[in-house]
């Protein structure tokens, strides 16, 4: 027996969407939400801009207060540190991020920041320190200008303004305390609160910011569900709309034929009526034809709103195969296209609901004889993989199709073709209807095909179907 063909499940990533629903409310993945944050962050350099500013103009101000070495130095490390944030923020925004990336970024803006803070707090401790009021009160004034500018800038992300504010403050805070008299007691307990206040401030901030990305981020994943249920929606009933202008011709063609035929059986323009024979014929096979497509739209229907039932019973599949094959022969014969079988008499025994095996095997055989060009070929084959499920394979050599196509073909009402440019009579049904029926027998449906090399459908119905053990099968 000729090789079955077979298939293997698809992988499936294990990545879960930054949104989901729960409770009938839409939750936003926290990491989505510092990423807006972090981002947030890095949006603005203007506190960093600032901070490059003040730094020389504190020191030229300080120059004859403190020692001018010590004050070279804390300005030369100033230069180094906050150009060094610039340019982690022109990498940031210049860079695409991925999602593991954002605590990295997060890190590196605490630790720039929190040493501007340092630094800043290190130069307030030394002017305490003096006995300078002049300098104490300058320096006072720039570290409260500084603090609020980095609440205005570093709230969106509460710890960054933390690592900047506690670093500050707390130094100059403590050596006015350790001074021991009641005016620089006071004052350090001013700078104390005066830092717990701007934390939990940005506490604060830092929960509205985070609640308006949230927000943000619900609204855009909102926005993207109803764009796409809104295409959705459209192109089911543009799918719809084709199926129905295909559908109208696809009954009108019959009906044509009833009525017309029956009028002139009436009008009895040929004489008597026993002249109609032939004509009774046609009737017959263009109602046969018409019930035929009837049945399958509603079968289809049926399957979909879980109507169908299987009748089950032990089936012959090997006489099976060689009835469809029978009733395609005439189609095929008409289409010059050859019918290969792969099958005998030794297939199983299957459990399955016989007349909805037979309509899938037909389905299949009917469609790949439909796409078929004359002088080729349409194969049949059976037989058990390696898991033991049961493998019906239809092999055409048709037309074929793009991978891309194969969804679309499978999905009812979605027809390759235009109501205006359709080469091929049909509802397109066929194989949507031959998936539901595989599907309710507990199997599967695959396609595999290439425009221009043919297609080839799969049956797969599961080993607890199977009765008895399949013998090598002899090509016809």
């Amino acid at each position: 027996m000729r090789p079955v063909l077979t298939t293997a499940d698809s992988a499936s990533g294990n990545d879960a969407p930054a949104h989901r629903r729960g409770g009938g409310t839409r939750v936003i993945d926290r990491a989505a939400v510092k990423a807006e944050q972090i981002r947030g962050l890095y949006r603005s350099p203007v506190a960093m801009y600032i901070n490059l500013v003040n730094a020389p103009i504190v020191t030229a101000v300080l120059w004859h207060e403190r020692s001018s070495a010590r004050l070279a130095v804390w300005l030369a490390i100033f230069l180094i540190v906050v150009p060094l944030r610039l340019w982690l923020r022109r990498r940031f925004l210049g860079s695409p991020r991925s999602p593991g990336e954002v605590d990295r970024w997060a890190t590196l803006y605490v630790a720039g920041i929190g040493m501007t803070g340092c630094l800043w707090g290190a130069l307030a401790a030394t002017v305490y320190g003096s006995p300078s009021p002049d300098a104490q009160a300058f320096v006072a004034f720039v570290l409260g200008g500084m603090c609020a500018g980095a609440v205005a800038s570093s709230s969106v992300y509460p710890p960054a303004l933390a690592a900047f504010i506690l670093p500050a403050v707390l130094p100059p805070s403590a050596v006015l305390l350790a001074q021991g008299t009641v005016m620089t007691a006071a004052m350090g307990a001013l700078g104390l609160i005066f830092c717990a206040a701007l934390t939990l401030m940005g506490r604060h901030f830092g929960r509205s910011f985070a609640e308006g990305f949230r927000l943000q981020l619900e609204n855009a994943a909102l926005i993207a569900d109803l764009v796409g249920a809104r295409d959705a929606a459209e192109a089911a009933s543009l799918a719809k709309s084709r199926f129905l202008a295909n559908m109208s011709h696809e009954l009108r063609t019959p009906l044509n034929a009833i009525i017309g035929f029956s009028e002139m059986m009436r009008e009895q323009l040929r004489g008597p009526v026993g002249a109609y024979r032939d004509y009774v014929a046609h009737i017959h096979d263009s109602g046969t034809h018409l019930l035929s497509l009837i049945n399958g739209i509603l079968d289809l229907s049926k399957a979909q709103a879980g109507r169908l039932e299987l009748v089950e019973d032990s089936v012959d599949l090997g006489a099976l195969l060689g009835s469809c094959l029978d009733l395609v022969r005439p189609q095929a014969a008409r289409a010059k296209i050859e019918l290969a079988r792969l099958a005998d008499d030794g297939l199983p025994i299957v459990v399955a609901d016989e007349g909805k095996l037979r309509q899938i095997v037909l389905n299949l055989l009917s469609n790949a004889v439909k796409f078929t060009s004359a002088g080729g070929v349409v194969r049949i084959g059976a037989g058990l993989g390696p898991d033991g499920d049961l493998l019906i394979e239809v092999e055409d050599t048709g037309i074929g199709m793009a991978p891309d196509d194969i969804p679309k073909a499978m999905q009812p009402f979605q027809q390759l073709e235009s109501a205006l440019n359709r080469k091929f009579a049909g509802t397109g049904l066929g194989l949507p209807l031959a998936r539901e029926l595989t599907e309710l027998h507990g199997g599967t449906l695959a396609l595999v095909s290439e425009p221009g090399r043919g297609t080839t459908a799969l049956v797969r119905l599961p080993a607890i179907r199977v009765r008895a053990p399949i013998v090598e099968a002899v090509a016809i």
